[in-house]
């Protein structure tokens, strides 16, 4: 196996070009909000009602986009722990 995470930083990447707002996206920093906004996002997506199809989607991909974020972040930290949950939380949005 290569170098650690390096898979992820590839599948991370994938994912970012997916649609997320690109200007939002430093692999190296995390926005200062970022922990509110990934609360919110996972609140409005547990209120699935809350959103027409359209939103949810929006709103799916800006958490991908966060969760990816994360992970590239914790993975240049070499935080192994916060990594791996990142990649949980992403792969369980996947399913």
């Amino acid at each position: 196996m290569g170098p650690k995470g390096a898979g992820s930083d590839i599948q991370a990447r994938k994912r970012i070009s997916s649609g997320v707002d690109k200007d939002d996206y430093r692999p190296n920093i995390l926005p200062k909000d970022f922990h509110q906004r990934v609360v919110d996002l996972e609140i409005k997506l547990e209120l699935k009602g809350v959103a027409d199809d359209n939103e949810q989607v929006k709103q799916i991909r800006e958490l991908m986009g966060l969760y990816s974020n994360a992970i590239e972040y914790y993975n240049r930290e070499t935080d192994e722990e916060n990594q791996t949950y990142y990649v949980d939380k992403l792969q369980r949005l996947n399913d």
